[in-house]
């Protein structure tokens, strides 16, 4: 197990007890996606329209909340941390999720690729 001190176990413990910023933005994406693939509905087709909403909604709540997770591990994050993960898909969030609290610095976790990223 890394070391990871005990404030930082009682920040990570608070993000996970706290469900109202997580359910908020991912209510918030959820029915922002839904408006766009309702939007796109007619041209595209209804249900590829949702579906393509509900992907980048997802994936962008994931990023955004990776991000969140990643600024209290290792602080402010620098603009090209935040553009990677913006551009980043959701396998590759996914893999960044899974190796956050074995990675010594961002800059080892955010040079990683997995397989399919």
């Amino acid at each position: 197990m890394p070391d990871i001190a005990a404030a930082e176990l009682d920040q990570i413990d608070d993000l996970l007890k706290g469900p109202t910023m997580l359910e908020e933005t991912l209510e918030r994406l959820y029915t922002e996606a839904i408006e766009k693939g309702l939007a796109k509905g007619p041209s595209i087709g209804m249900s590829q329209g949702l579906s393509q909403g509900l992907s980048q909604g997802l994936s962008q709540g994931a990023s955004q909340l990776l991000g969140r997770l990643l600024e209290q591990r290792f602080g402010p994050l620098p603009e090209w941390a935040s553009q990677r993960l913006q551009s980043a898909s959701s396998p590759q969030l996914e893999h960044w999720a899974d190796q956050l609290f074995t990675a010594s610095t961002l800059e080892t976790l955010l040079a990683t690729q997995d397989s399919a990223g």
